[in-house]
């Protein structure tokens, strides 16, 4: 959590030095850095543009097969959901959707293998109590498929069109 905060204070520092207000920006977070990503957006008020994210990081830590390596290792130590539940608690996705800018987007890969079926339910819950602004596409594909189709809705949130 230390190193997700860091990164958000160093982003926070980079928006302030360059004058751009929150309202006015646009976080962009791909897979696991939706985490970050919605964290900053949601502290600065912010467009957020989250594609192929889930809605707790700890459960998407536990349940994962992406990130079956660091549950092997976080075992091996003696940890337990509990233990990253608690240190992560108040910075999850679904906790950190409220203060989020209107017309924010989600890009969901219905497909998604490392997004596991009922972390994608509970961010799409989130989303339609928290943030009905908010924009939600369902593509028809995997998580790489996912990622490389959230360009073209990127650039449409930054205005940029290429003839």
């Amino acid at each position: 959590m230390q190193a997700m905060q860091g990164l958000v204070a160093d982003a926070e520092s980079l928006l302030q030095d360059r004058a751009i207000r929150g309202q006015d920006a646009v976080i962009v977070g791909l897979s696991v850095g939706t985490y970050p990503a919605t964290y900053l957006a949601n502290r600065i008020g912010a467009r957020l543009c989250s594609v192929a994210s889930a809605d707790r990081a700890d459960l998407a830590i536990w349940e994962s097969p992406a990130t079956r390596m660091v549950k092997h290792r976080a075992i091996q130590k003696g940890l337990q959901l509990s233990d990253y539940s608690m240190a992560l608690d108040g910075t999850h996705p679904v906790q950190n959707l409220k203060a989020i800018a209107r017309n924010s987007i989600f890009v969901i890969g219905q497909r998604d293998p490392f997004i596991p079926v009922c972390r994608n339910a509970g961010l799409l819950q989130a989303i339609e109590t928290q943030v009905r602004s908010a924009h939600v596409i369902k593509l028809d594909g995997g998580h790489f498929k996912t990622l490389r189709a959230s360009g073209q809705y990127q650039r449409e949130m930054l205005g940029l069109t290429f003839a």
